[in-house]
């Protein structure tokens, strides 16, 4: 009886080694036989680099290695992961993967399809990332792509005309642009070759239509730039690019973008050719270098605060024909003489006598002047405008007439030298903090009884100094 158990228990286990066998045989053929290994539509991909590497190995008689069995964690180095589009057109570099490369190629295709993009966050804080090549099917580049990969500092790429037509989705989507602070930029050096060779000198000619939002944002070893042909640059195209000198456009350039040339701080003199039409806001904010700016004719609009922060500008120049804005002593006005828009605030007058005719001072428009210490409004004026002239630091006087109605938020703040202002009966409203950090401020002449003071709207934040300053009535 026993026997007959132990010959029945043989001949189950030779059968069920036979299986495992068969099993084993058929799975090692599937291995070697590269079967994709799809996880929610990610496939893993092999680097470049470490492909040449095995490609060498191949012809000295050394095979590859095996794929992984398990496709959700891959154990091969150099691998990063790819999703397929919706379309089944082309593909998009999701992630690193298990790459431990520190220099990043990106291939212009996978499995026979285009990469075509470069996912959000896909390189996003591998700090030992030294150098990324982009080839030229790459037309898109994910939210933060490059963010916080403080160890980059190379960018190859082969076709400028490609590059500039990429869509980068924020600022951090460009490898060029580094660490920073709101508006304080501390950059690293990044370098971009193309075809091998240092960009420092951007030149096109009728090549590319649109600059891309973000192209050369941070790119700070960009000296010149000569666009011909270019219709539009794009929001932050240039923004950053401290090392700029020289930027020249072409008459075919109809749009400046947000921020487009903003805080190039080496940028000296700016002509806007004859055939913009539209510079928008902030577009040449905190060019502290800029001196001279000239305006055509066809500009019909200039965006708030496109010249703000400028610190050495002395003179606004506009054509004599421009039906939208002029210009008077270097001060860019609108056409109708109305509105202040912008005071060259480089200037090295000490006095500023308002034109008569203006009716309000624009929200930054006399801000950060350095050698202004006594402004005169006209009766015209009724309105000062938010930030009108904050951190002016050596202005002392300012004196308004019976018609000034409004002082708009923080008008005056951390001008800390102002002494004296004198207001009218006029005045109905002034707003939060206009007098904030005034710290010198010891006398408001009121050319009304002293009933009437107490008719005024003041807003109660930070403006002690100007409620504690003594009070002069007629």
């Amino acid at each position: 009886m026993n026997k007959k158990r132990i010959s029945t228990f043989l001949v189950a286990l030779t059968f069920l080694m036979a299986m495992l066998l068969s099993f084993t045989a058929c799975s090692a053929k599937n291995g070697q036989n590269g079967s994709d290994r799809t996880t929610a539509g990610v496939k893993d991909v092999k680097n470049p680099l470490l492909n040449s590497i095995i490609t060498s190995d191949i012809h000295l008689g050394v095979t590859d290695k095996e794929s992984p069995e398990d496709p959700e964690e891959p154990s091969e180095p150099g691998e990063m992961k790819f999703a397929l589009s919706q379309d089944g057109s082309y593909y998009t570099v999701t992630g690193m993967g298990d790459c431990i490369d520190t220099d990043i190629v990106i291939p212009e295709e996978y499995e026979g399809k285009p990469v075509k993009a470069i996912g959000s966050y896909a390189f996003s804080s591998k700090s030992k990332i030294t150098s990324v090549t982009i080839p030229e099917t790459v037309t898109k580049i994910g939210r933060d792509a490059f963010y916080n990969c403080q160890a980059l500092t190379k960018v190859y790429i082969t076709s400028i005309e490609k590059w500039c037509g990429i869509s980068f989705e924020t600022i951090y989507s460009t490898p060029l642009y580094r660490t920073a602070t709101g508006l304080d930029v501390t950059y690293v050096p990044v370098e971009l070759y193309v075809n091998g060779e240092l960009l420092t000198e951007l030149s096109l000619t009728n090549s590319v239509s649109k600059i891309s939002d973000w192209a050369f944002c941070g790119y700070n070893l960009l000296e010149s730039v000569s666009l011909s042909g270019v219709t539009n640059v794009g929001d932050f195209a240039f923004y950053g690019c401290v090392g700029l000198e020289s930027v020249t456009l072409s008459e075919s350039v109809r749009s400046l973008g947000y921020m487009s040339f903003a805080c190039c701080e080496q940028l000296s003199e700016m002509v806007i050719p004859e055939g913009t039409e539209e510079i928008n806001h902030y577009a040449f904010y905190c060019c502290k270098s800029l001196e001279k700016v000239k305006i055509p004719s066809s500009v019909s609009t200039i965006g708030e605060f496109a010249f703000d922060n400028c610190v050495s500008l002395k003179e606004i120049s506009t054509a004599t024909s421009n039906t939208a804005y002029k210009s008077l002593e270097g001060n860019l006005y609108t056409i109708d003489g109305k509105t202040l828009l912008q005071y060259a605030t480089g200037k090295t007058e000490t006095e500023f006598a308002v034109p008569a005719g203006v009716a309000s001072i624009s929200d930054w428009a006399c801000a950060r002047t350095k050698n202004l210490s006594r402004v005169v409004l006209p009766a015209s004026v009724k309105h000062i405008g938010d930030y009108a002239f904050a951190m002016s630091e050596v202005l002392v006087k300012v004196e308004a007439t019976n018609t000034l109605e409004t002082i708009g938020a923080f008008a005056f703040k951390n001008s800390i030298n102002l002494k004296e202002i004198t207001l009218g009966a006029a005045l109905a409203k002034v707003g939060r903090g206009a007098f904030d950090k005034c710290i010198s401020l010891s006398d408001v002449y009121y050319s009304a009884p002293r009933e009437k003071w107490s008719s005024i709207n003041i807003d109660s934040y930070n403006n002690s100094y100007f409620t504690g300053a003594t009070r002069h009535y007629s």
